[in-house]
């Protein structure tokens, strides 16, 4: 059963030094995109909803006249 856990906890796979860095790098930027992809999204909503406000207003302007 010793050697069985002595198994277990032997490391089998060596992370060299500068994987740390490298996937510190991936997170930011996914971050990254996800954040532009985000504010992307948010600006085209936006727009979309203002040119519907803009056709709801001139579609009164002209119910007036």
């Amino acid at each position: 059963m010793l050697i069985r856990f002595a198994y277990l906890m032997a490391p089998r796979n060596y992370l060299d030094p500068g994987t740390g860095s490298m996937l510190l790098q991936a997170i930011i930027a996914g971050i990254a995109v996800a954040g532009g992809f985000l504010f992307a999204l948010k600006d085209k909503i936006r727009r979309k909803l203002n040119k519907q406000e803009k056709a709801e207003q001139t579609d009164l302007e002209q119910d007036k006249k």
